[in-house]
This record gives C-alpha cells, structure tokens and sequence, in this order.
C-alpha cells in the first residue's frame, strides 16, 4: 500500500520509520528473519509507519505485553491493519473485558485441560491416517500435504462440518491469510455464508459437536444466544485457530529440518517433550496481533492518542534480548513460561492448548515415523508477511525403506 499523505500532528519525526507488515518482495523467505532490519537499521523501539493507513509498531516484550495485558490502555474492538469495513465481529476477540466475559465462560470449558486431553486420541489418529500417506512416499510439501490439513480437519470434525469440505476450507485459510489484505472482506462474506447455512442446520438438528453446542447453549441468565453471536465466536475458532498452526508447525519442521542435533535432542527425551515446545512455541510465533489505544495517553516516552492503532511483533518480543538472554538460541532447557506467542491477558488465545497438542502430537508421530528428514538441496523458500506470517511451502525429503 502506498504511504499515507500526511503524518498526524502528535507523531514526531524521529518516530517515523518504513516499515510495511505485508511485504511480499522476493526477500522475504524466512518470515521470521523478515524483521531484522528493525534493528540493523535502528528503528526506534517504538516507531510510526505511515503504511497500510498508519498506525504504531511496539517490538519490545515490555511494550507488546502491555499492549495483550492492558485491557484498560488497549482496546480490540474494531481495529484492523490496514483499516477494513464491512468486516465481521469475532467474539469474544473482539470486543473489551468485561463484556467478552459471557462469551470467553461459554468457550473456556470447550478447550479446558480436560476437553484436551480427550481430544487427543482422535488427533493423533487423525496425525497417523495423513502420515500413513506421505511416509512412504519419501517427500512432501509440508505446508500443503500436512500443516494445512491436520488443524482444518481438526477444526472441521470439533464442530461437526463435513470432512469432504476440506479442500474448500484450506481455500478459504490460504486466501484469507495469504492473499492481498483488501480481499479480506470478500472471503470472510463466503465463509460467513457457508457458516451461517451449517449452523441453522444444526439449530434444528442438533448433534454431539460444538457446533450444536453453540446454537443450544445459554448464558449465565439462561438465555439462549443470539444467532449472530454463535456466528461470530465460530468464525473466531475458524480464523484463529488454522492458519496460525499451519505456519507454527511450518516454521518449526523448517528449523528442525536444518538442525539435525536439536531434532536428535527432541527426538532423545520424548518425557520432556511438552515443556520443551515452549522453547520452540518462543522462537516460531507467527501472529502479530493489533490493538487501538482507549485514550490520549503518553506510553514509554510516545504520545499515543485515542484511536491509534497499534501492531504488536510478537514474534519480535519473543526475541527480545533484554527478556531473553541468548533470545536467538535455541535452548530447550530455558523453560520460558512468559512466552506471548498465545498472546496475554483477557484476551490470551482460548485454544492455545489445543493448538500445543496438534503441535506435541505431529512431532510424537513426525519422529516416530519420519526421524530423519532436510530439504532437498538448492530448495528455495517463498514466505509471506503479515499479521499472520509463513511459508507458502515447505519441501522436505527422507529414505524410505524402499530406498
């Protein structure tokens, strides 16, 4: 998007800085390497892009976390980057503590420790039955034969969608994330519509998923909730919990693909397996949320007025030597507890530990399976920036048997 005519009047010049979240030229292969120039060109700690509308960039873990925990200074409702219309609410995301609380008790318990774990044995059948397939074969496509389907097929089986449905889905995730930001709307009207379909179907139908459990359930007062909210929270399981999965698991078979001693590290103490994806959850986080300032208000030596928009790099403040020391390295025995890749606070991800199993699981069965695995040599990498960043694709190869 070109830049925007004119700097607002509170905004200093030496806070000014290029930077552009959706850049796609041929230099961005590694989203995650995409940012660094922010420190070898010494942007501000907390600069203003006049990109994509203009609006704020926090990269500091101290500034992004306050930008997830406070709720009071931070606001999510109606905020884009760039600024978008006609796009739907997604509750509870969408909306500020303490409303977003009728709708955060209705989903907690969906994705509480205890829903999870009996969740598991289907995941890992479902991991089993796409490994089943590309195994044997000695090469695949990462992204497309595997990252992309086994959060989509899980999403599609919790709520009761048709299984057959897939390839339509994994359309919608790739251009809804992927694609140009101005298409935003127009995809979110087709996945609205197909979702409004299934869900009046499940109102007279009822069934043992959440689909049916959303159209059925009542709040604390015992009154249903309305159909648009049962909407809304839906399209939020679909948007936030696919593609943000697909391109964590991406990122993080990438770098074991090159690091054949941490993959034998993983693959050698499968007890510590959990607490060890914090460490990986810390250095692969693909999603750089936005907030809109509540009120005028001076942050961090930044005069920040009411209705600034901010863009959080969390995967930057993941990174961030003053929180982390050796932040580049790779140290499973760090056991980071403070990662923000789920974000922080009120509105801290409502499926983060769905999302760790989808992830635990793939690499139980990845190396039980598949222990050994690289790109194949002169492989080049195509990534995509954003508020969601990834690769497009991911070629890996391994012996077979066969072989």
């Amino acid at each position: 998007m070109d830049l925007e005519p004119a700097l607002p009047h509170h905004v200093p010049s030496d806070r000014v800085f290029d930077f552009d979240i959706y850049a796609r030229e041929s230099s961005v292969s590694n989203p995650l390497e995409f940012t660094k120039f922010l420190d070898e060109q010494k942007a501000p700690e907390i600069f203003y892009t006049q990109r994509n509308g203009g609006h704020w960039v926090f990269r500091r873990y101290d500034h992004v976390g306050a930008g997830y925990g406070d709720s009071d200074l931070f606001s999510t409702e109606k905020v884009n980057i760039p600024p978008l219309a006609d796009m739907p609410l997604l509750l509870p995301q969408a909306i500020d503590p303490p409303k977003h609380q009728r709708y955060r008790r209705l989903l907690n318990p969906l994705f509480s420790p205890a829903a999870i774990s009996k969740l598991q044995g289907w995941v890992r059948g479902i991991t089993s039955a796409l490994l089943d397939e590309i195994a044997p074969t000695g090469s695949c496509d990462f992204v497309e034969d595997f990252a992309a389907k086994l959060p989509t097929t899980v999403f599609l089986k919790l709520m009761g969608l048709p299984l057959g449905d897939l390839p339509q889905f994994l359309i919608w995730e790739h251009a809804q994330f992927r694609g140009p930001p101005q298409e935003r709307p127009a995809n979110y009207a087709a996945i609205v519509g197909y979702l409004t379909k299934f869900l009046q179907e499940k109102q007279k139908n009822p069934t043992d998923d959440i689909g049916s459990f959303l159209v059925t359930a009542r709040d604390s007062d015992g009154e249903l909730f309305k159909f648009d909210e049962v909407l809304s929270m839906s399209l939020l399981l679909f948007i936030a919990g696919l593609d943000t999965v697909t391109n964590t698991m991406s990122s993080i078979w990438l770098q074991l693909a090159d690091d054949s001693n941490l993959r034998k590290q993983l693959i050698d103490r499968p007890q510590t397996r959990a607490r060890d994806l914090d460490e990986l959850l810390r250095l692969h986080s693909m999603a750089n949320l936005v907030r809109g300032t509540k009120e005028d208000v001076e942050f961090h030596g930044v005069s920040l007025m009411k209705g600034d928009r901010v863009l959080l790099l969390t995967h930057r403040a993941n990174r961030d030597a003053e929180h982390y020391h050796d932040p580049l390295d790779t140290l499973l025995e760090r056991r980071p507890n403070d990662i923000l890749t789920f974000g922080w606070g009120a509105h801290r991800c409502v499926g983060s530990l769905l999302a760790r199993s989808e992830i635990e699981i793939s690499l139980d069965e990845w190396f039980r399976r598949i222990p050994d695995f690289r790109m194949p040599p002169g492989a080049r990498l195509a990534g995509f920036a954003g508020l969601v960043m990834g690769v497009s694709s991911l070629p890996l190869e391994w012996p077979t048997a066969a072989a």
